[in-house]
């Protein structure tokens, strides 16, 4: 007898800049329908456009701002939510993906987000409620230039435990996460991306033998298309 796990995630991106897409109603309905809650931006002072539904933020060196959350528990019992300050990087598949510490091969930018931001947090919401929860965001003394790109994770600290094991020994676990968007800029005009090309070398990927490069963007600007 074997068991299997398959796990399915769902993560909402609640906001759009360069290559990113705007999430759709469709998908949000569906998040809702998964995660059963909803989270949206109480809007900051130092917004570039205060009609956006994520964090864009205009600043200057040395400030601060505070970035408050709504978390809004769609059902009836209380839950446990954990909120971590994720940073963006491209990911093999040349998709914008996020995590809570990127690494030097994954980016090359001199800050990331979760630099400037204060720790995860864990909050309890009452059912049917509304809570808020606030990061302090303190922005670097010494001028970045172009864009930085992170925001927030939102996940149900309880999900993992209710697994649901059928008679053939499979194991399907349902993780629903929400992320809303950030994005950090000294200056509304941005330079054009600088693509470059490394070096090209063969490797294996799921048993196919193919050609693999690294492509760097060596400005701090999101490319689209």
């Amino acid at each position: 007898m074997f068991k299997k796990r398959v796990i399915s995630f769902l993560m909402m991106v609640a906001f759009s800049v360069g290559m990113l897409q705007p999430a759709t109603t469709q998908a949000a309905e569906s998040a809702q329908s998964g995660t059963g809650f909803t989270m949206k931006i109480k809007t900051p002072a130092k917004s570039l456009d205060p009609e956006q539904s994520y964090f864009n933020l205009l600043v200057q060196p040395g400030d601060s701002e505070t970035l408050t959350l709504q978390l809004q528990n769609l059902r009836k019992q209380t839950r446990q939510f954990k909120v971590t300050p994720v940073s963006a990087y491209t990911n093999n598949n040349g998709y914008v993906d996020y995590k809570a510490q990127v690494n030097t091969a994954q980016s090359q930018a001199k800050y990331q987000f979760t630099d400037m931001t204060s720790e995860a947090q864990t909050v309890t919401v009452a059912g049917n409620a509304t809570k808020e929860v606030s990061f302090s965001l303190s922005v670097p003394q010494d001028k970045f230039a172009g864009i930085m790109v992170g925001g927030f994770r939102a996940a149900d600290i309880n999900q993992a435990k209710n697994d649901q094991a059928d008679q053939k020994g499979f194991t399907i676990n349902n993780r629903y996460a929400m992320l809303m968007g950030a994005t950090v800029q000294e200056t509304k005009q941005l330079h054009m991306p600088e693509l470059s090309l490394g070096k090209i070398t063969p490797t294996v990927v799921r048993g196919a033998t193919t050609l693999s490069t690294q492509i760097s963007n060596q400005v701090p600007t999101c490319l689209d298309n």
